[in-house]
């Protein structure tokens, strides 16, 4: 019989025990502590007819944004409310003081003052619970500036806006409704490349994947904004190097009584004090001239201690540098680096040499750096640039030992893990690790017996990675693509 009923106690224990937290986080009233006239928002509802819009995007613009909830249920302003924020705000000050009085003492000891030490209750309020979001009538004025500006992005410039509020005296919510009428929106009826630049033009007419606004398209703001970040990195990948989205200017003309909008799209150059000037010539074309690879050592000091030499490789002649000696063999960047001298610049080949070089594993740091080329050239349509790739390395050997203890099932053991990791071995990216590791298990009823030990576990495992595809034929082209990894463990 009492067998039975330590079962049922065992089995009815989880529930018992959640059925106490939901009761008590019941207790705590999402309205505890309100004033007289504090309303809790509860929703802010979007109404609006026209189906090509979303209201989602709508309600980020509203300034209030209601309190999380489970199932309706405000769960997080419960858990806030189970600190009294009197007592907590009493608790605060005394904390302060007697933080002052330590830190003075840490101070005349010649310590560090502890500036935000951790408190239960605190920590409690700002990180499991959360605050109840209380309505706030002079918030909806931005709210309205910030949602009607978004109508206006997409093209409705007449739109109208009234919002009004609904309050729930007795279960002190409030529900904002923001009420829109679209109206017609401005539609795209002229558009108009003027580009002085004729290989400018020939590359944006003639590439496909760009999404040019169509005549009878809405006046979208947003997506003529991303069709200058298209431009400007087709260009970048052409040639113009340093080409960005805001040399692209938009001018609109738009008609009222028609409710259309002519735009022209020009093309600005920048200056070196980084000012925008209308482009009546064309403008130049970047070519990488020379490719250099600065290998920085392991230690800084180095730096000043030891000469710069230089060496060349390869049948592209890239110059590595270094201080003590190169801490890989050159030709695993020489797969690596798309970008060649002589040839023109292009911002994708940048992002993905550095990726590529990166993804080896064995430099802490990578970084292109990109200057103005010192070999003169006499033509204004023309410029040279120097490309520096500058490798600071990553520790190459680490080790790691991890000591653990545990019971279960009536065991206890111990544990003891030793690892050992080299990240660049043989100076190829290679990466080697080897764990060894070893355990030991005994009874826990009869610790003093020496014959309750139960087992004893050891173990070898080690990891070896290669920075290519091992394959029983060549597989040049693959391995420089797509730089994969051939894993082996045993």
């Amino acid at each position: 019989m009492w067998d039975a009923t330590k079962r049922y106690i065992r089995f009815f224990r989880p529930v018992l025990f959640l059925g106490s937290v939901v009761l008590l986080l019941l207790s705590c009233s999402p309205t505890k502590y309100l004033d007289e006239n504090q309303y809790i928002l509860k929703d802010n509802k979007i109404i609006l007819a026209e189906k090509s819009i979303d209201k989602a995007e709508l309600k980020n613009y509203a300034v209030q944004k209601p309190n999380r909830s489970i199932l309706g249920w405000p769960m997080y302003i419960s858990l806030y409310n189970m600190v009294d924020p009197v007592k907590e705000a009493k608790r605060d000050t005394k904390r302060a003081i007697d933080l002052k009085e330590k830190n003075e003492k840490r101070s005349e000891k010649g310590k560090k003052p502890k500036e935000d030490p951790f408190y239960l209750s605190r920590w409690w309020r700002n990180s499991v619970g959360e605050a109840p979001i209380i309505y706030d009538a002079y918030s909806l004025k931005e709210s309205n500036e910030g949602m009607l500006a978004y109508m206006r992005n997409l093209g409705y410039y007449h739109a109208q806006l009234i919002d009004s509020t609904r309050f729930d005296k007795n279960k002190r919510r409030a529900i904002v409704e923001y009420h829109f009428k679209a109206h017609t929106p401005y539609k795209i009826s002229e558009l108009n490349l003027k580009i002085t630049d004729k290989r400018i033009d020939s590359i944006i007419s003639t590439h496909t994947k760009l999404k040019i606004p169509d005549t009878g398209d809405l006046f979208n703001a947003y997506k003529l904004d991303n069709l200058r970040y298209q431009i400007s990195k087709l260009l970048q990948n052409n040639g113009y190097y340093g080409f960005g989205p805001d040399q692209i200017v938009y001018f609109a003309d738009t008609l009222k009584e028609t409710m259309e909008t002519k735009l022209d799209v020009e093309l600005y150059q920048t200056t070196a004090d980084g000012e925008s000037l209308k482009s009546e010539s064309h403008f130049p074309i970047h070519y990488i001239k020379n490719v250099s690879i600065l290998n920085y050592p392991y230690h800084l000091e180095d730096l000043q201690e030891k000469d710069l030499k230089v060496q060349y490789y390869g049948n592209d002649s890239i110059a590595f540098k270094y201080y003590d000696e190169l801490s890989f063999k050159p030709y695993l960047l020489q797969r690596r680096i798309d970008i060649k001298g002589d040839s023109i610049f292009k911002q994708d080949d940048i992002a993905r040499s550095i990726r590529s070089v990166g993804g080896l594993g064995v430099f802490k740091s990578v970084h292109f750096k990109i200057t103005p080329s010192t070999e003169a050239i006499k033509s204004d349509s023309i410029k040279l640039l120097d490309v520096e790739v500058q490798l600071s390395p990553a520790i190459k050997q680490s080790y790691s030992i991890d000591l653990e203890g545990y019971t279960s099932s009536g065991t206890i053991g111990t544990g003891l893990k030793f690892t050992y990791t080299h990240r660049n071995l043989f100076k190829r990216a290679i990466f080697f690790d080897v764990s060894l590791n070893g355990k030991v298990e005994r009874s826990s009823s009869n610790l003093a017996d020496n014959e309750s030990i139960l087992a004893y576990e050891y173990g070898l495992n080690s990891t070896l990675r290669f920075p290519k595809f091992f394959a029983p034929f060549r597989l040049y082209k693959f391995n420089n693509k797509y730089f994969p990894n051939t894993l082996i463990n045993f």
